[in-house]
């Protein structure tokens, strides 16, 4: 799966090697997941209950500063 994914490489005879760029491919990969599974799902939530964006951001901010 890593190899299918170009975060690891195979030199044969000799074993299994990271690829350059691996962390960020990595990273990416992470902040896509979280998109999908926190950011997606709280979107619906607020919707379900009435909450718009710009009211979700106005809340995230509060809790930031």
């Amino acid at each position: 799966m890593l190899v299918d994914q170009g975060i690891l490489y195979k030199k044969r005879g000799i074993g299994m090697f990271v690829a350059s760029g691996a962390k960020s491919m990595l990273f990416e990969k992470r902040k896509e997941l979280f998109y999908e599974q926190y950011v997606q799902t709280m979107i619906k939530e607020a919707s379900k209950l009435g909450i718009s964006i710009e009211q979700v951001i106005e809340m995230m901010e509060r809790r930031r500063g």
